[in-house]
């Protein structure tokens, strides 16, 4: 009875400095800026701005280097070649003046031989150095802004805001850009807005629905089927075929430059496209980059990375690995601790470059950190099967036993 009643005292002591705490932050938090929030991001985007024009700086610096060797090496060479040439003609023109027997054909001969030392000349006294350039095509994509989330740990996922009941013919597949959402249902692709309110649709009665990812350099979404690839513009929804394979596509997802896509025959294969042409770049077998039991069974990119899901068939072990796009090479490798089926687990890119694992085996959310670390896993009474951010700082959640979309 002694310990408990100690027991009890050390928590009611400490409320009193939580309660302090709270009205610091209280303090705090009235006496903030709007342009507070946003100095470090303002900061980021100077340094940012800075080093470009470094960059540019250092490759005029550069060129003018070049230009200097070039006339250096060869100036004196030209002005010798052009001065002894005027010097051949001019030789050769005061011997006829001084003859006084040039004939109409010399006469022509001249005014060609002339006509050509002028142009060599204009050249050389204009263009001795011909430079060509490029004019700079940034996309404005270079630079990414992301809200800061209003779901920081998924334990906050309590109540949803919405929910969305779907028409009974749905797939779990489904793709967000900014405010819109695209999903596929009773043999529609149809699109939402942010109230969760249908604003375009298209007629699909084709292969099952794979994967959806949307790509903001194409400004499209690309949609995966087993055996096709196709984009769809939100605003004409108007469907393009791309690809077209003898495997069974998967997972599919986009940085600003490349395609990924990955494939279920075992073993797994990830291939990667020029996101313009979708010229197919490169092939890696599962094997050259995994052991040879394991099965990727989702990816999704950041730009400079993508993420992969793995399952081991032979120890029955989960894992996510993250990958850079330009190499391939691991950054991070860390086991999950969900058990291993052979139903579709999915990753979700959540912000600031953290990553969502949605099992719907077990029930489980879990949310992995950047920097590969086990951040949060939560037990839902329903199956979750995927999820998408959603307005920058929303996740959607939608379950495949009751065919609903949670809005958190």
């Amino acid at each position: 009875m002694k310990h408990l009643t100690e027991h009890f005292k050390i928590i009611n002591d400490r409320l009193p400095i939580c309660v302090n705490q709270l009205n610091e932050l209280l303090v705090e938090l009235n006496q903030i800026s709007s342009s507070t929030v946003v100095k470090k991001t303002y900061d980021h985007l100077d340094k940012w701005r800075q080093q470009s024009h470094q960059t540019i700086d250092d490759i005029y610096e550069q060129k003018r280097n070049e230009i200097d060797q070039i006339l250096s090496r060869n100036y004196d060479k030209y002005k010798n070649d052009q001065l002894n040439n005027i010097d051949k003609t001019k030789s050769y023109t005061e011997n006829l003046i001084n003859k006084q027997n040039a004939t109409h054909y010399q006469m022509e001969e001249f005014n060609k031989t002339l006509e050509i030392t002028q142009s060599t000349f204009n050249k050389f006294k204009q263009n001795f150095v011909l430079i060509n350039t490029i004019p700079l095509n940034i996309n404005a994509n270079v630079v990414d802004l992301q809200l800061l989330s209003k779901i920081a740990d998924i334990y906050s996922l309590k109540t949803p805001e919405k929910i969305l009941k779907l028409n009974d013919k749905w797939f779990s597949s489904f793709a967000s850009h900014n405010d819109y959402l695209l999903l596929y249902q009773n043999s529609k692709f149809c699109l939402y807005n942010n109230m969760l309110t249908i604003v375009n649709e298209i007629e699909w009665n084709n292969d099952l629905i794979v994967d959806m990812c949307w790509s903001s350099t194409l400004d499209k979404y690309v949609i995966l089927t087993e055996k096709f690839l196709f984009t769809l513009d939100e605003t004409s929804m108007t469907l393009i075929e791309r690809l077209k394979t003898d495997k069974t596509f998967l997972s599919c997802t986009c940085s600003h430059e490349k395609l990924f896509v990955i494939s279920q025959n075992c073993p797994s294969t990830i291939e990667e496209y020029e996101l313009q042409s979708f010229i197919l770049i490169r092939e890696w077998k599962s094997q050259q980059i995994f052991a040879i039991h394991e099965l990727i069974y989702s990816i999704r990119c950041d730009n400079d990375h993508f993420c992969l899901l793995i399952k081991n068939k032979l120890t029955g072990k989960v894992h996510i690995e993250l990958r850079t796009t330009a190499t391939m090479n691991t950054v991070w490798s860390v086991i999950v601790p969900i058990p291993f089926s052979n139903s579709i687990s999915r990753l979700c890119l959540l912000s600031f470059n953290e990553w969502l694992i949605i099992d719907e085996q077990s029930n489980h959310l879990i949310q992995i950190s950047s920097d590969g670390k086990l951040k949060s896993k939560v037990h839902f009474n329903f199956k979750p099967c995927n999820a998408v951010r959603f307005d920058y700082n929303s996740t959607i959640v939608i379950v495949d036993n009751a065919g609903q979309l949670y809005l958190y």
